[in-house]
C-alpha cells in the first residue's frame, strides 16, 4: 500500500502512515491541498504528525491500528490544533489507542473532553494530577446584617502556574467540574495549614475586602467566617489524565 504521508512530508511521518493506514486519508482528505501549500514545513498538521511519529517510534514494538472511532477524529484535530499542550493530549490518546498496553485507556469520550479544554485548564488538570488543590471561602458579616462572600476562586494557582488568563479561574473550575474531572470535599478551616497558607497568600486582598463596607458607609464587619474545600480528581479524571495528559 502506498504511503501518501511519506510522499508529502518525507520520512518524518512515515510510521504514522504505516500504523494508521486508510484512516489518514479519511481524516485528512484531499492531499493536493497540502501539496500545493507553499510553506509545507510550517503546516500545523505536519508538526503534529511528526510529533506523533516520534511517539510511535518509542512504542514500535507494540503498535497496532487503533479503533477508527479514536483514530479518525483525533487525526482530524491534528490538522488544526496548534496549542502544544492540547495537541500533545490528542497525540497521547492516539498513541495509547495504537498500542497493546494502552488501548484500554483510549476511550472515545476523551476526545470530547480535550475539545472542551482551554490550555489554562489543561495546566490546572496537570496540577491536580500531582495532588489536591484547596479553595478558600471567606464570608464577612457586617454590623448592618449584610453577609457577603469574597469574590474569586482563591486557590493560589495564579501564583503557582503560568496561566494566560488567570482572571478566568471561576470559568475554568466551573467547566472542569461540569466535565466531571474533579470533586469537591470539605476540609477543616482554621486548624488547617493549607487554609492558613491561603489566608497569607491573599492577605492584602482579604484586608481590602473586609475594609470595603466602611468605605461605602455600611459599617465595619463584625465577624468573618472561613472555610475551605479540597479539589481532587475524580476516578474519571484520573483515567483521562493517564490517557491524555500524564
Amino acid at each position: 500500500m502506498s504511503n501518501p504521508l511519506y510522499a508529502l512530508f518525507g520520512p518524518s511521518c512515515e510510521r504514522v502512515g504505516q500504523v494508521l493506514g486508510g484512516m489518514v486519508g479519511c481524516a485528512l482528505g484531499d492531499w493536493n491541498k497540502y501539496a500545493h501549500y507553499q510553506d509545507v514545513d510550517n503546516l500545523i498538521v505536519k508538526k503534529n504528525l511528526e510529533a506523533l511519529d516520534k511517539e510511535f517510534e518509542k512504542k514500535k514494538e507494540e503498535l497496532a491500528p487503533p479503533i477508527p472511532e479514536v483514530g479518525i477524529p483525533v487525526l482530524e484535530r491534528l490538522r488544526y490544533v496548534n496549542n502544544e499542550t492540547l495537541s500533545k493530549a490528542f497525540i497521547n490518546l492516539l498513541v495509547n489507542a495504537s498500542t497493546i498496553s494502552g488501548a484500554r485507556l483510549a476511550h472515545p469520550g476523551f476526545i470530547r473532553i480535550i475539545d472542551a479544554l482551554s490550555p489554562d485548564e489543561a495546566k490546572i488538570l496537570q496540577r491536580l494530577n500531582q495532588g489536591p488543590v484547596y479553595r478558600l471561602y471567606l464570608i464577612k458579616n457586617s454590623i448592618g446584617g449584610i453577609a457577603e462572600q469574597m469574590p474569586g476562586v482563591l486557590t493560589g494557582l495564579e501564583f503557582e502556574l503560568e496561566l494566560t488568563f488567570p482572571e478566568n479561574m471561576q470559568l475554568y473550575f466551573e467547566n472542569l467540574f461540569s466535565l466531571g474531572l474533579y470533586v469537591r470535599t470539605n476540609v477543616p478551616s482554621r486548624d488547617s495549614t493549607v487554609v492558613d497558607n491561603l489566608l497569607n497568600a491573599y492577605a492584602q486582598q482579604i484586608q481590602d475586602f473586609l475594609d470595603l463596607p466602611t468605605k461605602v458607609g455600611v459599617g465595619a464587619p463584625s465577624q468573618e467566617s472561613v472555610s475551605a474545600l479540597k479539589l481532587s480528581l475524580t476516578s474519571f479524571g484520573e483515567k483521562f489524565m493517564e490517557a491524555c495528559l500524564s
